[in-house]
């Protein structure tokens, strides 16, 4: 490539150095130990992955100045969103609504529809609001059937 500024701020950004390595560390390790991957290979090119999250831990305790029994690290932001919708959207008879910001990061969007045709629901049942914080307080007021709001923490398309 070339010298860039790298200002994408809904992407992965740029790839680590070692990531490419460590990704075919690993297809080399599933391909020569298939299920026994998941644990101790002297001779394996990666680390065992029944306990890699203990590797995550322990940057993650130290990146937020926590101990490392202080920190549970799970899952996507994208699984994390199914499951909490998957507990709180439970429409019932008029209330069937999902309101979510306009622009919402893709993968969140796609988590609302999901949830919502899961449960038998239509596009009419998810509403979209642009603008900001007083569009979606007059939206909220305004919006029969309401049964959940999602208002992401980051509002990427917009900063």
């Amino acid at each position: 490539g070339r010298d860039a500024i790298y200002l994408c701020g809904h992407s992965l950004g740029l790839q680590p150095k070692k990531t490419k390595q460590a990704v075919l560390d690993d297809l080399q390790r599933w391909a020569t130990y298939g299920v026994e991957g998941h644990f101790d290979q002297d001779e394996a090119p990666s680390t065992r992955w029944w306990t890699i999250e203990d590797c995550a831990e322990e940057e993650a305790s130290r990146l937020v100045g926590a101990q490392r029994s202080e920190v549970v690290l799970m899952n996507s932001l994208t699984v994390n969103l199914h499951l909490l919708l998957s507990a709180f959207y439970r429409p019932e008879g008029t209330r069937r609504k999902i309101l979510i910001e306009a622009h919402a990061f893709p993968s969140d969007e796609y988590a609302v529809q999901s949830c919502v045709s899961s449960r038998g629901g239509s596009e009419e049942d998810i509403i979209r609001v642009e603008g900001g914080t007083d569009e979606l307080v007059e939206a909220i007021n305004a919006t029969d059937g309401l049964c959940v709001v999602l208002i992401g923490a980051v509002q990427y398309y917009s900063g």
